[in-house]
């Protein structure tokens, strides 16, 4: 591996070096995105199980107190 001196570079290595930098970002930015992307997947998932939770235990429990003796709706 050739090694780069900073002080006398020629028009291909600024050029590798520009393309690396670049290419670095845009991977960066692209995982970025993905992390958010994933993150809010995650969020409303876990808000949808959180309402099916409270309504199934919201139903339960109006099942169970309707059948108690002596239970009326109104």
């Amino acid at each position: 591996m050739k090694s780069i001196s900073f002080n006398n570079l020629d028009e291909s290595e600024m050029l590798m070096i520009d393309g690396g930098r670049t290419g670095g970002s845009i991977i960066n930015d692209s995982l970025y995105e993905l992390g958010n992307k994933v993150g809010s997947a995650v969020t409303s998932t876990i808000n949808t199980a959180k309402s099916l939770v409270v309504k199934a235990a919201t139903y339960v429990v109006n099942k169970t107190v309707s059948q108690l003796p002596g239970y009326s709706r109104y």
